[in-house]
């Protein structure tokens, strides 16, 4: 039990927020010589004395094989709370689906925000969300005002058969979202935001609307009681236009991480643009800059971080699990198609001398010690890495397995049964190749989660047969044809 969250280690609101005056509505001023954004707003929640205390830790993945706990206090939840009733905006009158799940920090906007301020949370079957159709049909019951979803998740949706809600709003956020997505969810809902954040900064930080029009997304404004600053190398304002990192300050900058003091003072840097000496500022490893429109534009990590369908993962993690492995001599982990949302994980393998192991070897590993997200949907075994001329590895010069025929079996053998055909045709088709054979797995020809919900939902369209998607994860064709063909006699 933490040591500071009390004696039931349960997170209460409701004696933090009081009476709150949410009527303000952030005001938002631009130093035009500096990139630097204020999101000032009038609400000002009173705290007691013990507001500093921890409310929870949420872990993220971490570079060295360790994740990293954020500490969050109750006043980091209740501003940042506040400050997305405060805008975007949440009333009495909200009816929000509750899908998200409580590993990750939005959940907690999905449940306490509405509760804040009178309106209504429905929480969604675990079932429900998994499924497309499922939950295309939940929503099309109607009586909604509110969901929040990765861009990902939308798409499941779309390709499902749904049509969108004229009365639904929408925050969409956990990974970049593509334009041609935000312009469907603009045209087919009542308002799309896009939301951005860390959880380092508590949940959401920055909002931004999406018109159906829009030739570029933004991550758009510091939310109340939030400032967003884009510094050079030397923590310098950049002008507008100028790529830089984006720091955020305010009052959702949480304590730094669990036991990592030297991680804690890494990221988390005093800021020297307000006269309070105990205010920090937290550096996203986020690459952005400022518009014509005076609204933030992401750009790119600056580092090895990846976010693929709304996880965020350290590809030093999945590495440092891989070379405990006593038959890899070296692994290099790459996010493919990041910022899409085709995005994969894609694990390169040079094997020890004398040593034979298996790519499904090398995931079931994997899955045993990390959690399935951060599992690579390919693992390519070869000799050596290519290098630069100065030493360093190639990583242009490594094969893409999304642009090429590299197969993930050294046998092939076409599909015989009929139930063996169905899923190969199923399969080809989601995955867009020509030759899929008896001992191949999904997710070694280059399936993801989302893809193996597809295929899961084409089966059960297609031969009435439900099927786990999760044994798709090992399973190979011949073996998922087996449980299909024995459901059918």
């Amino acid at each position: 039990m933490l040591d500071d969250v009390g004696a039931s280690g349960i997170v209460t609101t409701s004696d933090l927020l009081g009476s709150l005056p949410l009527d303000g509505m952030p005001t938002m001023c631009l130093d035009r010589d500096a990139a630097v954004i204020d999101g000032r707003s009038t609400v000002r929640p009173p705290l007691p004395d013990d507001s500093e205390r921890l409310a929870y830790v949420i872990y993220t993945s971490g570079s060295t094989g360790r994740p990293k706990g954020v500490e969050v206090t109750h006043a980091n939840l209740v501003h940042s709370l506040c400050g997305m009733i405060d805008g975007p905006g949440l009333s009495d009158a909200d009816v929000v689906l509750a899908v998200t799940t409580l590993a990750f920090d939005p959940a907690l906007l999905e449940r306490l925000g509405p509760l804040l301020v009178g309106g209504h949370v429905w929480l969604a079957d675990a079932a429900d969300v998994a499924s497309g159709e499922r939950f295309a049909e939940r929503l099309n019951r109607g009586g909604f005002t509110l969901l929040q979803a990765t861009p990902a998740t939308f798409r499941m949706l779309f390709d499902a058969g749904w049509e969108g809600d004229r009365g639904l709003r929408v925050f969409v956020g956990g990974e970049a979202l593509p334009r041609s997505l935000a312009q469907r969810l603009a045209e087919q809902c009542a308002e799309v935001w896009n939301v951005y954040g860390p959880t380092e900064a508590t949940i959401w930080s920055s909002c931004w609307r999406v018109s159906a029009d829009a030739d570029e997304i933004r991550i758009g404004r510091p939310i109340s009681n939030t400032q967003m600053y884009v510094l050079d190398d030397l923590l310098q304002p950049v002008p507008p236009g100028v790529p830089g990192q984006l720091y955020i300050g305010g009052e959702g900058v949480t304590r730094g991480y669990r036991g990592r003091p030297d991680l804690t003072a890494q990221h988390f840097v005093p800021n020297p643009f307000v006269a309070d000496p105990s205010a920090r500022l937290y550096a996203t490893g986020d690459r952005v800059r400022l518009g014509a429109d005076r609204e933030l534009e992401y750009l790119e990590r600056t580092d090895r971080q990846v976010k693929i369908r709304g996880f965020r993962i350290e590809l030093g993690e999945i590495e440092a699990v891989l070379t405990e492995h006593d038959g890899i001599r070296q692994s290099l982990v790459l996010g493919r198609g990041t910022g899409t949302l085709d995005a994969r994980l894609v694990a390169y393998v040079v094997i020890e001398p004398g040593a034979s192991v298996t790519p499904s070897e090398i995931r079931r590993y994997l899955r045993e010690r990390l959690p399935d997200y951060m599992v690579p949907g390919f693992v390519l075994e070869i000799e050596h890495f290519p290098l630069t001329p100065n030493g360093k590895v190639d990583r242009a010069a490594l094969p893409d397995p999304l642009a090429s025929t590299v197969r993930a079996t050294a046998e092939h053998i076409p599909p015989e049964t009929p139930g063996e055909i169905l899923i190969a045709r199923i399969w080809s088709s989601l995955l867009g190749r020509d030759a899929i054979g008896r001992h191949d797995n999904f997710y070694e020809l280059g399936g993801h989660s989302l893809l193996g919900l597809k295929a899961a939902a084409a089966i059960r369209r297609e031969a009435g047969f439900v099927l786990n998607p999760r044994a798709m994860f090992f399973q190979t064709l011949t073996q998922l044809a087996e449980q299909l063909e024995r459901n059918e006699s």
